[in-house]
């Protein structure tokens, strides 16, 4: 997840001594949704332990999906470290960051927006846009893809666990800064804003992307509820929805992201509020 930036610590299993810290994370220099981060480590024959933590409070976390990529082995050697070898330490899902799904949702400060990612929709913070003349992020909806996404924790989700999902959204005519019409969006209209989980299955073959596999994938997590948004007005409307993890998106995905997109065409999209938190 290129939004986060965490120290990788590698222990050595049988000398807890032998500790190394990696902190040169590879942005791929995208806002990208499908960008990725990648921590590079050289490891002879053992077993390691490896774990993420925060730079400043070296507080255990997670940085939303992890996932090893292995390079050729050396041609030179025999003794070097396997897939089977290290293991990647999972901090707890009852911890408090695991409380709410959505990181920075209130859109505080511009740096709230550093935690979302885009596909053909470049963002914008606004000091004003939001709910109350507060903070909002902002994108303005171009091609059918358009839309917002964020890498979820996939260290907090438990099979049978249920979530719901909120945000307060706008959708203006640019030209007057009125809402458009969205009276039509009661049934899940595939042409209104809407929130969808999409999973991805690592496999190597296919690099860091991954195979996105349809089975396990969520329909709408969050849709437009009554009432609507009415032409020329200058409300907020909200996206709600509920989700309960399946044991196959809890425990056969690798990462999900979750998407927010499919606004009313050429529209300004102005969202605040997001939360997506454990009922």
């Amino acid at each position: 997840d290129v939004t986060q930036a965490f120290n990788m610590v590698v222990k050595d299993s049988t000398d807890p001594s032998r500790q190394y810290i990696f902190t040169n994370e590879n942005y791929m220099g995208s806002t990208f949704t499908y960008a990725t981060a990648v921590y590079g480590v050289s490891l002879p024959q053992g077993r390691f332990d490896i774990s993420f933590h925060d730079k400043i409070t070296n507080e255990l976390v997670y940085p939303s999906f992890v996932f090893p990529v292995l390079d050729a082995p050396p041609v030179s050697c025999n003794s070097y470290a396997t897939e089977s070898t290290f293991n990647i330490v999972v901090p707890p899902p009852t911890r408090a960051a695991c409380n709410d799904l959505i990181r920075s949702g209130e859109f505080i400060t511009s740096e709230s927006i550093n935690d979302y990612l885009m596909i053909n929709a470049p963002l914008v913070w606004s000091a004003t846009d939001g709910v109350g003349g507060s903070g909002a992020l902002t994108y303005v909806h171009t091609q059918i893809n358009s839309g917002i996404s964020q890498w979820i924790d996939m260290s907090c989700l438990v099979a049978g666990d249920t979530w719901e999902f909120e945000a307060l959204y706008r959708i203006v005519d640019k030209a007057t800064g009125l809402n458009m019409d969205l009276t039509h969006c009661d049934a899940e209209s595939w042409d209104c804003i809407r929130a969808w989980f999409e999973f991805r299955v690592q496999n190597n073959a296919n690099g860091p992307l991954g195979d996105w596999v349809h089975s396990i994938n969520t329909g709408h997590v969050g849709i437009p509820v009554s009432p609507q948004l009415m032409l020329g007005s200058n409300n907020f409307a909200t996206m709600k929805g509920t989700w309960t993890v399946t044991p196959d998106q809890a425990n056969l995905a690798d990462k999900a992201v979750l998407h927010i997109n499919n606004a009313k065409s050429g529209g300004k999209v102005i969202l605040d509020n997001i939360s997506f938190i454990r009922l």
